[in-house]
């Protein structure tokens, strides 16, 4: 059974607009119910597998943001205004930022032109996927986005207890110089693009001493939703091939980056990003969220061919490397913007 839920309208005042989109929605017989608190406050919005949070609720007052289940796709809402005298203009940076502060999977950017609306709806790695006036057309491409994102392949790393890292003093220098190469290369990803919401990075543990519960195959990877430019060695939670270890969850990409690790014994680094690299780097041929282990097909190909540089279609770049001296030549070398494939 599939659930939507639409919140919409601000407090008495509910919006036309949100009346027509429940109408076009529930005749699309996607979903098995559809909920909809138009002008008035929700009373649970837990149970949703598709949750549209649109009140109409001015910038300056406070925001309550919803709490979506797990496996749900949220979408939020925007509105964009031009500068005035007593405020500055909403840019799409806000709107995107939206998305990470809800645990969102997109926005929709909605700006007026004269007695119409206009909706644009992105996902959380500034990806367009529909702008238009139209609401049967901006209804189409919330299914498409709702359908691809659900669609999406998965697995999660159960908890295995709580852990300490120890590593051996020399694999300490090597982490420390990794970690302050990741950094530098999150300021050149921000500095050329804006901004732009940085990713994770991972090191294969050859120097580590494991205790038996993680194992021979053990690995370390950035926290889950963590400023990734200010992480320290005691930050990074220690995992194996299906287990995480510690208080803290690692990136939503951990399992498609052990994978790779699983299938290619000589790469011991990785740092990904939500940029591309310029140049004559690659590109993979489709387009997949964070953590989907149907990118990691596409990734391997790029690898099969040597390349330590890709970029990953409409989603960011991935770095790999047998040793921290790779990733000096990658932040070097390499050069970023928001073009992506």
């Amino acid at each position: 059974m599939s659930n939507l839920i639409i919140v919409g309208g601000s407090k008495g005042k509910p919006s036309g607009v949100i009346n027509k989109l429940r109408a076009l929605l529930t005749d699309t017989a996607v979903f098995d119910k559809v909920t909809m608190y138009n002008g008035i406050d929700p009373h649970d919005v837990g149970g949703a597998d598709l949750l549209l949070w649109f009140p109409d609720i001015d910038n300056e007052e406070p925001k309550d943001y919803p709490i979506k289940g797990k496996g749900a796709v949220l979408i939020c809402s925007k509105v964009m205004r031009e500068a005035t005298a007593e405020s500055v203009s909403t840019t799409r940076i806000d709107a995107v930022t939206r998305i990470f502060k809800m645990h969102g999977n997109a926005v929709t950017m909605i700006r007026t032109h004269g007695n119409k609306f206009e909706f644009e709806l992105v996902d959380a790695l500034n990806n367009t996927w529909i702008t238009t006036t139209d609401l049967n057309i901006f209804t189409a491409a919330i299914l498409e986005l709702y359908l691809w994102t659900k669609s999406s392949v998965r697995r999660s790393l159960s908890y295995g207890g709580n852990f300490d890292i120890t590593w051996s003093p020399q694999y300490a220098k090597d982490l420390e110089v990794f970690i302050n190469t990741n950094t530098a290369i999150a300021f050149k990803v921000a500095a050329g693009c804006g901004n732009r919401f940085f990713g994770n990075f991972s090191t294969r543990c050859t120097k580590l001493f494991p205790s038996s519960r993680i194992g021979a195959s053990a690995f370390a990877f950035s926290p889950r939703n963590t400023d990734k430019t200010s992480i320290t060695t005691k930050d990074l939670v220690p995992t194996n091939f299906s287990e995480y270890f510690g208080d803290r969850k690692p990136s939503v990409d951990a399992p498609v980056q052990l994978e790779l690790y699983r299938d290619f014994p000589d790469i011991n680094f990785m740092i990904h990003g939500h940029a591309y690299i310029r140049g004559d780097v690659p590109f993979t041929d489709k387009y997949y969220p964070c953590g989907d282990l149907r990118e990691v097909d596409e990734v391997r190909k790029q690898l099969n061919f040597g390349h330590s540089r890709i970029n990953l279609k409409s989603h960011g770049f991935l770095l790999v490397g047998n040793c921290v001296e790779d990733f000096r030549r990658h932040l070097e070398e390499c050069k970023f913007d928001m073009i992506g494939g």
